[in-house]
């Protein structure tokens, strides 16, 4: 390359840098007002079960049939009680649950699908909850559908939202928007 190309791409990227740091400068008091607004909104409507294995938070709303709501990517137990409003109303014992590595349940030693589903038969059985009907969402549905074949007997029904529902194939004959989309809802 010659001098001023060289010169050219030097000040473009300085240019970007110090756009991007000015981006991060102005927005960070922004997105650390949300943040905070959104951690006071959830304060308090959550308990944790700690055991010798497992670390859970959940909270529990309502009385009813119990229904075990198992939240997507984009929350934790926060996520269910929503959805359990919305979708459910009155009458039911919503039961919501961080899944692994959400909020305040950290991902234990050796975490897998089988395992959180195992931590959810511990919560019921700390609730002294027989049965529930299990509803997972998106990247709740594999521990919801786990959980429904490990314990039959615990679940009354099994109903499963837009869920990761899947099982591994090979993606390589998948579009490249695909694969990022499989590789991305692996939790």
């Amino acid at each position: 390359m010659n001098r001023k190309v060289t010169k050219f791409l030097k000040i473009v990227v300085t240019i970007l840098i110090l756009v991007i740091v000015l981006s991060v400068l102005v927005s960070y008091p922004s997105f650390k007002r949300d943040m905070q607004a959104a951690h006071d909104r959830i304060a308090g409507d959550s308990k944790i079960l700690r055991t010798d294995k497992y670390t859970i938070e959940y909270s529990v709303k309502g009385d009813g049939i119990p229904v075990l709501l198992l939240h997507g990517a984009g929350g934790g137990f926060d996520q269910g009680l929503w959805a359990g409003a919305g979708l459910l109303g009155d009458g039911y014992k919503i039961i919501s649950v961080s899944r692994f590595g959400y909020l305040n349940s950290p991902i234990p030693p050796g975490a897998s699908i089988k395992s959180q589903a195992a931590a959810y038969a511990t919560l019921l059985d700390h609730l002294n909850i027989d049965s529930v009907v299990v509803v997972g969402g998106s990247a709740g549905g594999s521990s919801a559908m786990q959980f429904a074949n490990d314990y039959p007997d615990r679940s009354q029904a099994l109903i499963l939202l837009m869920a990761v529902s899947m099982a591994d194939h090979s993606l390589d004959d998948l579009p490249v928007q695909v694969r990022i989309i499989h590789l991305t809802q692996k939790s």
